[in-house]
């Protein structure tokens, strides 16, 4: 990815994520429909797709991106769930430590 920042990388970190939500919707609901925003790659961050599931109630999401902001989500929609829905998102994680190395002297202080 190339950088927009002028921040110098360094000292990158590998986490394995494992994220899960429950959700329990309420006592005979017909449609349960669950939007899961999905963390974005970035300068500081290269993050690695991984896999989205649910359980229960198997359910295959739809992945897209809105246009106004670029944000990626992942939408569930469980038809007559019974009791607790659990989805599950394992994914890869690249942290970036960003050292800006301000010039004080450069810095101006804001007066209103």
């Amino acid at each position: 990815m190339a950088s927009a920042s002028t921040a110098v990388r360094s000292d990158p970190v590998t986490y394995d994520i494992d994220f899960s939500v429950v959700v329990t919707p309420p006592y005979h609901t017909k449609t349960l429909k669950v939007w899961l925003p999905l963390p974005p790659s970035d300068d500081g961050q290269d993050v690695t797709a991984g896999e989205l599931s649910a359980f229960p109630t198997a359910v295959k999401p739809k992945v897209a991106k809105e246009p106004v902001h670029g944000n990626t989500f992942a939408y569930f929609e469980f038809d007559h769930p019974e009791g607790a829905q659990i989805i599950r998102h394992r994914f890869r994680v690249k942290a970036w430590q960003l050292r800006w190395n301000v010039e004080p002297s450069r810095v101006t202080a804001v007066k209103d």
